[in-house]
């Protein structure tokens, strides 16, 4: 039997609840154990299952831990290290956006420090494995700090529709829902609901990116603001990809 447990601090027990969700039909279906509890401060993951699963799950759960420290920690250490305005929608779309398009070598390089065995302390792996992370991040935050045009919003939306173009995904088409509360992205392998707050936002943007549809099929709500930041960035970006449809 394999055994293993995930933990960070409770503040981002959000992350240890959604690792919880992404494997538990796949875990019970397999007549393993998972379980989620916070504890002294601490969010906790834990699984257990049959050595012939291991691997499998060992990938899923390596490929999660990746996406959290670059989602979570490296998107705020630009967020704490850049010289801009952290409440808007576009710099937080757009830090969002560098942080998952510069991350082929951060990948790597945690898969190389991360042993999945017994228990993995995802904060302390990375203030004390990861370090050398942290100088990178901290050489491009230089880099753009240096040259105050890349923080302007129009140099901002023009990153993002660049790495739109240069992404390695290219999805033939997408629809997506702008509503009064939420929006939602769809295609044929993927679909994901977004608060309508500016966290929700940028992440909704980030994903359409990071997904670079030939083709948005866009539609919105009944009485919602077709003319809010949210409707003009997307046709800042996308510009002659979208379509909206009744």
């Amino acid at each position: 039997m394999f055994e293993l447990s995930v933990s960070t601090t409770v503040d981002k027990q959000n992350y240890i609840s959604e690792l919880y969700k992404r494997l538990f039909y796949e875990v019970k279906r397999d007549s393993g154990i998972v379980i989620k509890q916070n504890y002294r401060g601490r969010s906790y993951f834990a699984i257990a299952i049959k050595d012939d699963k291991k691997e499998y799950y060992k990938s899923k759960i390596l490929d999660y831990i990746i996406f959290m420290i670059i989602d979570d920690y490296k998107f705020n250490y630009y967020k704490e290290n850049l010289h801009t305005d952290n409440s808007g929608i576009v710099t937080q779309a757009f830090l969002k956006a560098i942080s998952i398009f510069d991350a082929d070598i951060d990948k790597e390089f945690i898969k190389n420090q991360i042993e999945l065995s017994f228990e993995v302390l995802v904060d302390s792996l990375f203030f004390f494995k990861l370090q050398p992370l942290k100088n990178r991040w901290k050489k491009t935050a230089e880099i753009i700090n240096q040259n105050q045009v890349l923080t302007s919003t129009s140099s901002m939306v023009e990153v993002m529709k660049y790495l739109s173009a240069i992404s390695n995904n290219q999805v033939a088409s997408t629809e997506i829902f702008l509503g009064k509360k939420q929006m939602k992205i769809k295609n044929y392998t993927f679909s994901k609901c977004f608060k309508r707050d500016n966290l929700g936002k940028s992440s909704f943007l980030t994903e359409l990116i990071r997904l670079n549809p030939l083709k948005i099929n866009l539609k919105i709500q009944r009485g919602s603001d077709e003319n809010d930041e949210l409707y003009a960035l997307l046709n800042k970006i996308f510009d002659d990809k979208i379509y909206v449809i009744s």
